[in-house]
């Protein structure tokens, strides 16, 4: 639910100084345009920390990718747009996200659905294995749930990203592109079903827990009914 204008002036009012600094920076056609973007959803991904914040906003103009960096109490807003005010009002948008959350910015993002923020990735796999994830799993879990955000925000995969999975990856180049099949992983099942069947292709192996998850599916579905 969208915060109303009053709501957002209250919140932009009450937030840290850095956030002040940076709204304040902006012009007033910046604003105006980044509020119109704000209250149309036009913020379909956003995750960060105290530090950094990464988020993609899309609009009649495509996908603007904004990075934010604090700094010496003061944020550093970069974007790949041309355009300034296109881009400047993509970064108001994106501030008006992340004051909408409050302090706390969680991982945030559209392209998740319902289902998959319900259950994680580890749980679903704990429901089919019996057992509690040992720790090497929950660690390589961690570095897929990573490739995985980073996937979002590139749309694309790389042999960088494929070697931090499987270190017997042949890469030729670290930032060759791997193509997955024609339908785009629309959550992180799909997208580590994806990378199987691409390890498979090259007679590549993965890890033994993970081979359940081309029926995950089916074994939720039984497992809540």
């Amino acid at each position: 639910m969208r915060h109303s204008l009053h709501n957002i002036s209250k919140l932009i009012l009450n937030s840290d100084q850095a956030t002040l600094k940076f709204i304040l920076s902006l012009s007033d056609a910046m604003r105006e345009r980044g509020t119109e973007l704000y209250h149309n959803g036009a913020v379909t991904y956003i995750k960060g920390n105290r530090q950094d914040i990464l988020a993609k906003v899309q609009d009649e103009f495509g996908i603007h990718h904004i990075h934010f960096h604090l700094y010496n109490n003061q944020w550093f807003g970069f974007s790949f747009t041309a355009n300034a005010l296109i881009a400047g009002a993509a970064m108001y948008a994106v501030m008006l996200e992340r004051v909408s959350f409050g302090k706390e910015l969680p991982i945030y993002s559209k392209i998740f659905d319902a289902t998959f923020w319900k259950l994680p990735l580890a749980t679903i796999l704990e429901v089919k294995l019996k057992r509690p994830l040992m720790q090497n799993e929950t660690k390589f879990l961690s570095k897929l749930e990573e490739r995985y955000h980073h996937y979002l925000f590139k749309n694309q995969f790389y042999d960088s990203d494929m070697l931090r999975l499987c270190p017997d990856w042949n890469a030729k180049s670290r930032n060759k592109p791997i193509f997955f099949s024609s339908t785009p992983p629309t959550n992180i099942l799909e997208f580590w079903e994806n990378i199987a069947h691409v390890l498979n292709r090259h007679h590549l192996s993965y890890p033994a827990f993970l081979k359940y998850v081309p029926n995950i599916r089916e074994s939720l579905q039984a497992s809540i009914h």
